[in-house]
């Protein structure tokens, strides 16, 4: 019997999305976590940003990725450490994990998965879903640059 091996390279792409796999722009939960982070900060149970540190997405701005953005394309990060930076809130990955995100990684071929040193787009249609965990898996990972 001919096997036929698939030598197509996978790319692991993580991001947080809600069950029915709508991202954090589309479910509120990038809103979300910022409100829970700035009530962190203000009780004072979490630092502020350091001064002169720019978040990541002005960061991301500039990498290019934004002009290639096909309909089908979803966004992420190729590592757990660069996702933490986009949601640095220990308060926000609890707010978003208490309103039912969940922290998903995906496997893509190469050849469909675009990324820069901060973030991703993979086509979901090629991509299968292989480990979900709870957001606050995130927070094991240090938001620091």
């Amino acid at each position: 019997m001919d096997e036929k091996t698939d030598a197509t390279q996978r790319v692991r792409i993580w991001r947080v999305e809600d069950e029915h796999g709508r991202g954090v722009g589309v479910t509120g939960f990038a809103k979300l976590h910022f409100f829970a982070a700035a009530r962190a900060i203000q009780k004072f149970d979490e630092p502020e940003a350091r001064p002169g540190v720019p978040h990541i997405r002005y960061i991301a701005g500039a990498d290019g990725l934004t002009d290639h953005v096909a309909e089908h394309d979803r966004f992420g990060c190729a590592d757990l450490q660069t996702l933490r930076r986009w949601l640095p809130s220990t308060a926000g990955c609890q707010a978003i994990e208490r309103a039912g995100g969940l922290l998903v990684a995906y496997e893509a071929p190469a050849d469909k998965v675009k990324t820069s040193p901060v973030r991703a787009y993979f086509d979901h249609r090629y991509a299968t879903k292989v480990e979900v965990l709870p957001v606050t898996k995130l927070n094991e990972f240090s938001a620091l640059i």
